[in-house]
């Protein structure tokens, strides 16, 4: 399965979507990533908008959560796994609500 020869970038994609970890593979991990993220992020930015105050978060913490996550969504996008980019993007549209909240939301 891992024996074939690297020479392109069709091989590169065949051979990403060949390996397997608890039978899904990569892009598969993408797309659930994209739904449990995704129901993750809806819950979270109801809370947010609910109670329209985010003062409980630390900035230091949130800042680098939305680096990373930015980071993991250019990964995915690089390497062409929407489901990675989808997933991350979303927390960083939910760290940068936080931000507004917590600078011009309740006090």
């Amino acid at each position: 399965m891992y024996n074939k020869k690297m020479d392109g970038n069709n091989d590169t994609v065949a051979l990403k979507k060949t390996r397997k970890f608890v039978g899904l593979n990569v892009i598969q991990w993408g797309w659930i990533s994209v739904v449990t993220n995704g129901l993750s992020v809806a819950f979270q930015m109801y809370n947010l908008f609910k109670t329209n105050s985010a003062q409980s978060f630390s900035m230091r913490f949130i800042f680098l959560m939305t680096l990373l996550n930015a980071i993991y969504c250019l990964i995915g996008l690089f390497t062409l796994n929407w489901g990675l980019a989808i997933a991350t993007f979303l927390f960083v549209i939910y760290n940068l609500t936080v931000v507004y909240f917590y600078y011009f939301g309740k006090q």
